[in-house]
């Protein structure tokens, strides 16, 4: 996995602490998700248990007797499937649940079925997914190596000389987006960096020695 990844999200997160401190957090099943899938009573089973799974289904078969919206609703579940996190369908168990149609562990527990509880690290990473605390520590750690290359280019003409000088800082190897550029041409003041002007002023006198 990707430090990059494990450092954005400590960022995005304004994550603090120790490594295992923040891989808690990361691994904490904190955000809540709707989960779109379709299901039918095997779905149901797999998600409640057999009891609690008993007790919602044998709920929904009694009442659709005399409500025609539980009767689709239960056709849709012994047959293609609902899916629990959709918005009416979560407004009709709370109302059923007002009613005394379904008792608040049965709202409960079919909410639970349409509305997930995942992990930061999980989202970012997959479902399942753990984050240890020697990754995190690697991340924090994980300073690139800083080092500059110096570019110059030098054009030596009649009407005088210019040099353009580029310093680029590298991380581990790389351009970072850091960069300053010196432009000096003849008849104008060297620039103010002592260092710069120097190079500068060698390079214009060794190019001097060039006939053109």
């Amino acid at each position: 996995m990707s430090l990059q990844l494990v450092k954005d999200l400590i960022r995005i997160h304004n994550l603090t602490g120790t490594a295992q401190e923040i891989a808690d957090a990361l691994n904490a099943k904190t955000e809540t998700v709707a989960n779109d899938e379709l299901y039918t009573v095997a779905g149901i089973i797999q998600e409640l248990g057999p009891d609690m799974a008993r007790s919602v289904i044998a709920a929904f078969e009694a009442f659709a007797q005399t409500d025609p919206l539980l009767k689709a609703v239960y056709y849709k579940i012994t047959s293609t499937g609902i899916s629990f996190s959709d918005p009416d369908t979560v407004a009709m168990m709370d109302q059923l649940q007002a009613a005394g149609v379904f008792a608040q562990e049965q709202v409960d527990a079919i909410k639970s079925i349409g509305f997930k509880k995942k992990s930061k690290w999980e989202l970012a990473a997959g479902d399942g997914a753990v984050i240890d605390a020697d990754t995190v520590a690697a991340a924090l750690n994980d300073n690139p190596t800083i080092s500059r290359q110096v570019l110059v280019s030098a054009v030596r003409q009649e009407s005088g000389t210019s040099v353009t000088l580029l310093v680029q800082e590298l991380a581990d190897g790389k351009p970072s987006g850091n960069r300053q550029t010196f432009v000096w041409r003849a008849g104008q003041p060297l620039p103010d960096d002592p260092v710069v002007s120097q190079v500068i002023s060698s390079i214009n006198q060794s190019l001097s020695a060039i006939e053109v």
